[in-house]
């Protein structure tokens, strides 16, 4: 995607104009892009996942980062990816005490989104949180 489509994606706001699988960019450099372009919000996350696998372990890395402006977006790309290794840091984040309660939430509707229902009530259960954090958000 050259720098006049990212333009464009973000002149008309909207994913289905924009081909976010971008030919010969590796994970690391659509990383950088995301940080560093203003695309509307509703392609950041499509942006990052279509970078495929490769961008699970630099996500699982940056998400750790809790001063990203973009964090949020991070914890929702990770809910797309059915793996270990995104479901451990997004329990992480959603069990920790430092954390704000929409970050939190966040972290929450992206395992909601890995994990089949049964099994994500039955750990809401088991680690007592209150389900109910993400109804102001």
């Amino acid at each position: 995607m050259t720098w006049k489509h990212i333009l464009i994606c973000a002149t008309f706001w909207t994913i289905s104009a924009c081909d976010h699988s971008e030919k010969g960019i590796s994970a690391s450099e659509r990383l950088d892009t995301f940080y560093e372009t203003d695309m509307p919000e509703s392609n950041l996350i499509p942006y990052l996942v279509a970078g495929g696998p490769e961008m699970l372990p630099l996500l699982v890395k940056a998400v750790q980062n809790t001063e990203l402006k973009k964090r949020r977006y991070l914890i929702g790309a990770l809910g797309e990816f059915i793996d270990d290794r995104a479901v451990s840091v997004l329990s992480q984040i959603a069990l920790s005490p430092e954390e704000v309660d929409y970050i939190k939430c966040d972290a929450l509707q992206s395992l909601k989104k890995i994990m089949n229902k049964q099994s994500f009530d039955e750990m809401i259960e088991l680690w007592g949180a209150n389900s109910k954090i993400c109804d102001q958000y």
